[in-house]
């Protein structure tokens, strides 16, 4: 994973300022595990632990994970919780089809946040690779209503954040989203 992130950086025409990315989901999707393949990065000490709060510098890209779970959802203070991010990655454990009532609320929240007006949106199905049950991407771009989504550009894909497969293509696709939205 890291040649990767290195590799990605040389190609992309990122410009001096920093990309902010959050990074979101509901507790167990993946998020920290995807961070921690980001081992290149820097990690900085938890903003917020109450919201679980963490933040992964590499170069001028700022990945900020945010950890919700159904409980925090009604007590969360949003006041400047999302203001300054250029693109979001969602978090969704394919495997977990119980928390997908969970998950659609808090996706369609986050969807109608004015901080994140027309901020690309890339969703990782994760744990894909394992071999029980999961949803396929049809199921869930279903359930999270993906159709219905026309104010942002948005791309699902399958992942497994313990190896990174299923990461490359993603992140590029959003990289080059945000940064042809800067020029």
């Amino acid at each position: 994973m890291g040649q990767f992130s290195a590799k990605l950086c040389k190609f992309l025409p990122f410009r001096p300022d920093e990309s902010r990315i959050l990074v979101t989901g509901v507790k167990g999707a993946g998020k920290t595990t995807l961070l921690g393949n980001f081992r290149l990065g820097v990690i900085e000490p938890h903003q917020n632990i109450e919201l679980g709060m963490q933040t992964i510098k590499y170069k001028n890209m700022k990945f900020t994970s945010l950890d919700l779970d159904a409980f925090s959802l009604s007590s969360i203070p949003y006041d400047n919780l999302y203001k300054g991010y250029e693109g979001i990655i969602f978090m969704v454990d394919s495997q977990d089809k119980k928390k997908m009532e969970y998950v659609l609320p808090y996706f369609k929240k986050l969807l109608a946040e004015k901080d994140l007006e027309n901020i690309p949106i890339l969703i990782f199905a994760n744990k894909q690779d394992l071999d029980a049950e999961v949803m396929s991407l049809k199921e869930i771009s279903k359930m999270l209503e993906l159709s219905n989504i026309v104010d942002r550009l948005h791309y699902i894909n399958g992942l497994c954040a313990l190896t990174t497969e299923g990461l490359n293509d993603a992140l590029f696709w959003l990289f080059h989203v945000i940064n042809f939205r800067k020029y």
